[in-house]
């Protein structure tokens, strides 16, 4: 045992006091270590909801308690016997305990079933209606030249009309027809003089898109590309400008990009930035190293700075899945999903790699029954469920589905995700804090 005080003689009283004390303090320091070791290599995570705090409460780190029909429950009435809510986590986990505290003057639960499946929670959005072309786009089909404005197909009356405006027809994508059946059809474009909603120009060297007779500037030629190629924008020159107003605002990043201003990365989408705390939640996204632009403080300092929180982060608008189960592909938009169906409508989205993403995990889940806990003077039900059936799946958003026999009045939630103490768990942790070293290594040289 070490012994830094050798040349200090005490009592024989003290000296024992003495080696007991220093055997204590070096005991609780190993047990401490070991205690440490345990929690780093088997973590445990517990997450909370209580409806008597407001649902933006930092204390509420389980995501959106609601109905079947996604409405939020109010006070914690549950009225359609259907109950869910999403837990973001990091890591994989052996199981997980979810408790539930039932409110005053409840119904009980009898025979309350719980399933779990695991994806992007983004991913686990309604399915909206197929996405069309994005305004501005300029598309040829079965002879017909078209400018899609205000989501609609506006097709030319003719084609001196289209050229009168300044458009050329090397300026127009050819599509196949059925393209084109996912925007509503517009009215005609008859007049020469008249530039339709959603027209792209490039004046100056800057682009510029007309919306409600007002031209608003893209904060650099990059956020034109990051939307459109390059060829869709008509050139003008200086004294257009004084055909239309400029807007206040500027048009940003396509909603879905991945910036970085040194060493900080954000996503990119409907005028706010997200942060993305650590190369393992970037990574933990389905993002792609390669897709991350260098952006400048005025390319990222038009958009809202937004708090971060692993719980409560989602993929936003503008991100785009690949399903590899069925090779279709979709976009988040408004809290959905839409397919984007054909070739052309793809190439006009996919600037960057989308996230890979497998449906069969939608239909991949694992289930508990409820029991009352007998050990606890509230009025509590708990059940634990095992993760290893689905830890292997896509994304970091557990969807929780109870079921139950009548409606019910809800207090509180809990869910403890727990990593068993095996080989297999030790081996996993030890390779992922591994991998972590060398990917914050790889990121801060």
């Amino acid at each position: 045992m070490l012994n830094f005080t050798k040349k200090i003689i005490l009592e024989p009283k003290w000296q024992k006091r003495y080696t007991i004390l220093r055997s204590l303090l070096y005991s609780g320091t190993v047990a401490f270590l070991f205690v440490l070791a345990y929690i780093i290599v088997f973590p445990s995570i517990s997450l909370n909801y209580s409806f008597s705090a407001r649902a933006s409460s930092n204390k509420n780190t389980i995501s959106d308690p609601r109905n079947s029909d996604n409405s939020a429950l109010k006070k914690g009435v549950l009225p359609d016997k259907k109950l869910l809510f999403d837990t973001t986590i990091m890591g994989n986990f052996s199981d997980a305990t979810i408790n539930i505290v039932l409110g005053k003057n409840s119904n009980q639960i009898s025979n309350g079933t719980l399933s779990v499946k695991k994806s992007y929670r983004a991913f686990l959005y309604p399915t909206g209606d197929p996405i069309g072309f994005k305004d501005g786009s300029l598309l040829f089909s079965d002879g017909n030249f078209y400018i899609i404005s205000n989501g609609e197909k506006r097709q030319f009356a003719s084609q001196t009309i289209m050229q009168d405006l300044g458009f050329s027809i090397g300026m127009f994508t050819p599509i196949e027809k059925n393209e084109l059946i996912y925007n509503k059809t517009g009215n005609t474009i008859e007049d020469a003089s008249a530039y339709p909603n959603g027209t792209l120009f490039l004046i100056d060297g800057e682009y510029y898109q007309l919306k409600n007779n007002q031209l608003y500037l893209f904060v650099s030629e990059k956020a034109f590309l990051s939307r459109y190629d390059a060829n869709l924008a008509l050139k003008k020159d200086s004294s257009f400008l004084e055909k239309f107003p400029l807007a206040d605002d500027q048009i940003g990043l396509a909603d879905g990009t991945l910036a970085s201003i040194g060493t900080s990365v954000f996503v990119l989408s409907k005028n706010k930035s997200y942060s993305i705390s650590s190369p393992q939640v970037f990574e933990m996204m389905g993002f792609n190293w390669s897709d991350v632009y260098q952006a400048n403080s005025e390319e990222v300092g038009i958009y809202k700075k937004q708090k971060f929180s692993i719980q409560g982060f989602t993929h936003p608008d503008g991100t785009i899945f690949e399903d590899a189960q069925t090779k279709n592909y979709y976009i988040i938009e408004n809290e959905q999903k839409h397919q984007i169906i054909g070739t052309e409508l793809l190439k006009s989205y996919l600037k960057i790699h989308p996230v890979l993403i497998d449906s069969a995990s939608l239909n991949n889940t694992v289930n508990c029954t409820f029991k009352k806990d007998l050990l606890t003077l509230r009025d509590s039900y708990s059940c634990t469920i095992p993760l290893k059936k689905i830890m292997t799946e896509k994304g970091n958003d557990y969807q929780f589905i109870g079921e139950f026999n009548s409606g019910i009045r809800i207090s509180q939630i809990s869910a403890i995700f727990n990593t068993a103490p095996n080989i297999s768990n030790l081996r996993n942790s030890l390779s992922n804090i591994k991998a972590s070293l060398i990917s914050n290594y790889n990121t801060t040289r």
